[in-house]
């Protein structure tokens, strides 16, 4: 039986410093896998629990991490593809405490992975049944599934189709349990690079798809029966095979798709990492492209995270440097402070989650002391300072016009930040309680997280 053990696991607590910028507190824990080559593939909220995910071998685990970011046995385990780097994900509607699994199997009859769905719950115990998603294809791979929430789910995979001797995009719906509920069908072909599906935030069952083809990162709307509206191109001169990240938003129905591109300084030729804000519904760009993060450094990997306040975070692996570096930015572009490093000498797979009020951001790195592999799982948690709704290192009257606005309905702000007051819910007394703060009427602001 598999023994897992706790060894240093890093929590780093970040806080406003300077107008707009954060800064990085001490580590905590760290999460080690003795004697086995892991690698990090995704980090959830599940229930409000955070999940991190690692592939280990031909495994696919499951740990979910406590307050002091603490795990014990995993939750969940599934089999992979040992060939594939890409083992599966996992998706939760963040209100409930299981999730869908996805994940490749190859069966004892079978030289090549078929796709396969499963729900688990984060208190571990027996997990649902096993459903077969894909039959069509000689080779199923890098299967991504969602969930809006109102019992639908979506899978889309790559899937090698012999006859043609091309990969092509394939979907399937399928219900809370992750039984199919319908026929598969072919989203697009031919693909070449990374895919991925979200929700499409409409209250009719439907899902958005994304994948890339050359330099194109193209997005089709989605549902049961097949693909609704034809495929439209959201972004070009994207760098072919290179991962791209698409997040929808906490409110508006807004979506950010985060991909990688060229843009860097003095014509030196550099991969950055650009974003562009587009409606949910219309899949229409509300805006321009904007960089996150360029200037000589080589980004390698990177995650974006939705805020419950409405902003988000970026957190990427740079080759360059060999460091893990975060920053937080608005859906229009505007960037909150400069980045922050978040640790130094590794340059490896990162993922980025928020859960509640704070936004983790893990990732991997591979020691070999002794010909033995570990596993390290490190984060970061970024916590906003009570009252500062607009997040510039000050409390203001912004600060107050904006809780007034949440007060009656007209936006969103986590009680973390605008129920400053008494525990009772964000109402116009906590943005005059932020409002005479700002005016040095109020020395302490009490937010209940």
């Amino acid at each position: 039986m598999k023994k897992w053990c706790l060894s240093p696991f890093f929590l780093v607590l970040l806080w406003p410093a300077a107008a707009g910028a954060i800064r990085v507190g001490e580590p905590v824990v760290e999460l080690t896998a003795v004697g086995d080559e892991s690698r990090l593939v995704e980090l959830l909220n599940v229930g409000g629990a955070p999940l991190f995910v690692a592939k280990t071998g031909s495994r696919m685990e499951g740990f979910v991490l406590d307050d002091d970011g603490r795990a014990g046995a995993p939750v969940f385990s599934a089999p992979t593809n040992p060939f594939n780097q890409s083992a599966g994900t996992v998706s939760s509607d963040r209100r409930s405490s299981s999730f869908l699994v996805t994940f490749t199997e190859i069966p004892p009859s079978r030289l090549f992975p078929w796709i396969r769905t499963r729900r688990h719950g984060t208190d571990g115990r027996e997990p649902g049944t096993v459903h077969p998603i894909d039959s069509s294809g000689v080779i199923g791979e890098e299967p991504r599934i969602a969930t809006d929430g109102a019992g639908n789910g979506m899978v889309v995979w790559r899937s090698f189709r012999g006859n043609r001797q091309i990969f092509a995009l394939r979907g399937r719906a399928v219900d809370a349990d992750g039984a199919p509920v319908a026929a598969e069908f072919e989203i697009a072909a031919p693909i070449a690079g990374a895919i991925a599906v979200l929700p499409s935030g409409a209250d009719d069952g439907s899902f958005l798809a994304f994948w890339s083809t050359d330099s194109r990162v193209h997005a089709a709307r989605i549902d049961a029966q097949g693909v609704r509206e034809p495929p439209r191109v959201l972004a070009d001169d994207v760098l072919r095979f290179f991962d791209v990240r698409v997040v929808m938003g906490r409110s508006d129905n807004e979506l950010i798709l985060a991909y990688f591109d060229f843009i860097c300084d003095a014509g030196e030729l550099c991969p950055s990492v650009s974003a562009r804000r587009y409606d949910g519904a219309s899949l229409d760009p509300l805006g321009d492209a904007f960089v996150l993060a360029a200037g000589g450094g080589r980004p390698s990997d990177f995650d974006v995270a939705a805020r419950d306040d409405g902003d988000y975070t970026i957190a990427w692996s740079d080759h360059g440097s060999l460091e893990i570096r975060a920053r937080d930015f608005r859906s229009d572009g505007t960037l909150l402070g400069p980045p922050v490093t978040v640790a130094s000498g590794v340059a490896n797979p990162v993922r980025a989650e928020a859960v509640g009020d704070r936004v983790l951001v893990a990732w991997t790195t591979v020691r070999v002391p002794r010909n033995e592999s570990r596993t390290l799982v490190r984060a970061m948690i970024d916590a906003v300072e009570c009252g500062n709704v607009v997040r510039d290192g000050a409390v203001s009257a912004t600060d107050a016009l904006r809780t007034l606005s949440a007060a009656v309905g007209a936006a969103d702000c986590s009680p973390c930040v605008c129920d400053v007051g008494l525990p009772t819910g964000v109402d116009a007394t906590d943005a005059l309680r932020i409002l005479r703060a700002a005016v040095g009427l109020v020395q302490t602001l009490d937010c209940p997280c």
